[in-house]
């Protein structure tokens, strides 16, 4: 058996979902960071930045 073989199989397979699911994260802050829809954000005299809450969570998932 080949260990090198199989061990690269599986980093490659952990990059490769890391990359597909990690899309989606990167996509939602670009989003809320470029201000368009569905995070184009409604006028607010609040300080906190819209949208922050989801941002965040994309930050921490990611």
């Amino acid at each position: 058996m080949d260990i090198q073989y199989f061990l690269n199989q599986r980093v490659k397979f952990i990059k490769q979902l890391y990359v597909i699911s990690s899309a989606v994260y990167i996509e939602r802050k670009r989003l809320i960071e470029s201000n368009e829809v569905p995070f184009a954000a409604p006028y607010s005299e609040d300080p906190e930045p819209p949208f922050l809450e989801d941002w965040l969570e994309a930050e921490e998932s990611l």
